[in-house]
């Protein structure tokens, strides 16, 4: 995934701050480089978890309408939802 490189990817540090990266032990050692770029995953996985529309944006290309975009935010951090959709 290629990401704009301006891209800034702030997440809600204090949520996220107990949560670290594990790095299973292996029976070979991983280099740097593949370490360095699991690590970037994820940053991004952190990221996206926190802001499901840049997701949608980034990789599907849709923008929303604000109800679309605000009926995602609230189902998002909810366990159990229903959204209820009519044409009138």
């Amino acid at each position: 995934m290629i990401l704009p490189n301006d891209m800034n990817l702030p997440f809600d540090k204090d949520f996220y701050q107990e949560y670290q990266v594990f790095i299973k032990p292996a029976y070979y050692p991983l280099s740097t480089r593949k370490i360095e770029a699991l690590l970037a995953i994820a940053e991004m996985q952190k990221y996206f978890q926190c802001n499901p529309l840049k997701w949608i944006d980034l990789m599907y290309n849709v923008e929303m309408l604000d109800s679309q975009a605000l009926a995602i935010q609230r189902t998002w951090i909810c366990p159990n939802c229903l959204i209820l959709a009519t044409r009138g």
